[in-house]
């Protein structure tokens, strides 16, 4: 497939390098105190990379990257292209955030200079102190955000929703899937 060989590391590189144009224009026009880039996608860190000089860069990695099968291409040389990539990425950004502790130990094994923050996906309780009252007869609803697909298991979420039916009998709940859903039946 055509698309497989040229839109890499990922389908958004299109994106990526319309976004740097645009961000360009905005910085001439009020510099930035500081760039972030988050992915998925890898590409949008290539934004990072192109702008970085003279600003600040946080690179947010919210997803493994270069682990799963088709992360890597379909050549050798897509494969080294990827590597290289991440690795230009962790050594030139500013700081590194990572969604938890071992994928923040995976990007410092490649070479990071800037400190590796952990930012975990998920609530802080404090700020939802109280708020169990506000929405008592409404049904308790889990919005899941990203794409379902065989090297994404979605089981985990199905058996914590399952746990949470168990403790919770006589409570409604509601399982919302925000994204795509590739190569699984999801009822």
């Amino acid at each position: 497939h055509v698309q497989q060989w040229l839109r890499w590391p990922d389908d958004k590189i299109g994106f990526a390098f319309a976004a740097t144009r645009r961000a360009r224009l905005l910085h001439a026009q009020r510099p930035f105190d500081i760039l972030l880039t988050t992915s998925p996608p890898p590409s949008i860190h290539s934004v990072g990379l192109r702008l970085h000089h003279g600003i600040p860069w946080i690179a947010d990695f919210r997803d493994l990257w270069l682990v799963r099968r088709d992360d890597w291409g379909p050549t050798r040389s897509h494969r080294r292209f990827a590597q290289s990539l991440r690795r230009r990425i962790v050594s030139t950004a500013d700081r590194i955030v990572a969604v938890n502790q071992p994928l923040a130990d995976h990007l410092a094994h490649d070479g990071t200079n800037a400190p590796v923050t952990v930012i975990h996906n998920g609530y802080d309780e404090a700020d939802f102190v109280g708020v169990d009252s506000v929405w008592a007869d409404e049904p308790f609803t889990i919005c899941c955000y990203g794409t379902f697909m065989p090297n994404a298991d979605p089981e985990p979420i199905f058996s914590a929703v399952a746990a949470w039916s168990r403790q919770h009998p006589d409570q409604t709940i509601r399982l919302v899937h925000v994204g795509a859903t590739f190569g699984i039946d999801v009822p």
